[in-house]
């Protein structure tokens, strides 16, 4: 007896709006987890997330200025110093803002 195909094991992208948001449920569960101390990989190992994707979501957070370095520290598990990032907005520096220069009063 032959086994019949099933519908594919994968999931495909949700779409809402135009814009497709398959890692939404990804990025607040990376939200959440950094909000105690940890390693990229240790997220990793305690979420089952690919290390890749959190490292993405780390960068786009940082763009957003939503996480930051708390520490950097020994890893436990590769024995090499990384960095140890945190959402708690206790850590959280807020970003100056830009000055504004008006180059107009020195073109004379």
């Amino acid at each position: 007896m032959r086994k019949e195909k099933g519908a594919p094991t994968t999931s495909a992208p949700i779409v809402t709006d135009g814009k497709v948001n398959a890692f939404s449920g990804q990025l607040q569960t990376i939200r959440q987890i950094f909000l105690t101390p940890m390693s990229m990989l240790m997220a990793s190992f305690a979420t089952g997330i690919y290390r890749a994707n959190i490292c993405r979501y780390v960068r786009t957070m940082r763009q957003e200025n939503t996480i930051t370095v708390h520490h950097r520290e020994k890893d436990p598990f590769t024995g090499f110093e990384v960095n140890f990032y945190t959402t708690d907005p206790r850590f959280i520096k807020k970003q100056p803002l830009q000055l504004m220069l008006n180059f107009k009063e020195w073109e004379e």
